[in-house]
């Protein structure tokens, strides 16, 4: 069972979890966040629910967390603790953490250009940050964090354009979400300090799915195809064309789908 004592008993870690909002049943802990931020909510606020009825993904996909299922949570983070440079790291941030998360549970995991990350080629988690701006000044971003935990959370798995997964089916076991949600926490406090600093897109690129093989990205203002070569400095896509030329695409909409060459 996951609730707001049993949270409590592991906050705050590092900056994040002082001031916490649980929720047995939201529309979206992204909007709720989003909501207390624009109400002045402090750096590291988190917000976390049970159950979560209207979750968006990138590009305005859905992500729905059925209760007692997975985990749904976001974070508030203020510009004051980050440069604004950074904030296009802030995803790359919330993928790699939770991707060494996994690992910490005993899962290998992968991370799909630009926000997905994998367990066995299943998609097991996401995430979305969401910024609030006055004109071209930062006042906050939150950063949110789906994650598939137990069978439950993916009963309706084959309504995604990808496969999805989750921990209880790779690990064989039941997984207790508070311990996803304290090694996920973990992680973020470690790797931030790694903002700006290059080392969170290297580490980022060591976990990329799909590198060296043939993938095509599609959404933007043309798809591509071509071989997923890396990531630059500033996290966008390399994809080498057959043509030799190589493409640096930037992150909008676009969808990376492998490329079956049997």
């Amino acid at each position: 069972m996951l609730n707001e004592q049993r949270l409590q008993s592991i906050l705050p870690v590092g900056a994040f979890g002082e001031v916490l909002h649980f929720f047995k049943r939201i529309g979206s802990t992204n909007a709720e966040a989003l909501k207390l931020a624009r109400d002045q909510a402090v750096h590291g606020t988190l917000v976390v629910a049970d159950e979560q009825t209207e979750g968006r993904g990138r590009s305005g996909r859905s992500w729905s967390t059925p209760p007692g299922s997975g985990v749904a949570m976001s974070l508030i983070l203020r510009p004051e603790e980050f440069s604004v440079r950074q904030i296009g790291e802030l995803t790359v941030l919330g993928a790699l953490a939770t991707a060494e998360a996994f690992e910490r549970l005993g899962v290998e995991a992968q991370i799909k250009w630009p926000n997905d990350v994998l367990v066995a080629h299943g998609k097991a988690a996401g995430v979305l940050v969401e910024s609030g701006w006055m004109e071209d000044q930062l006042l906050y971003s939150v950063m949110g964090i789906g994650i598939n935990v137990l069978h439950a959370s993916v009963e309706k798995a084959d309504e995604f354009e990808f496969p999805a997964t989750c921990l209880e089916a790779e690990l064989g076991r039941r997984v207790d979400r508070l311990e996803v949600i304290q090694k996920v926490l973990e992680a973020l406090s470690e790797r931030s300090a790694q903002l700006g600093t290059g080392d969170l897109i290297t580490a980022w690129e060591d976990k990329l799915a799909y590198k060296g093989e043939i993938v095509t990205v599609q959404g933007g203002p043309m798809d591509s195809t071509g071989k997923l070569v890396g990531i630059t400095e500033q996290g966008q896509l390399r994809l080498q064309l057959f043509t030799g030329e190589v493409l640096q695409i930037g992150v909008g909409g676009q969808q990376l789908r492998p490329v079956d060459r049997s």
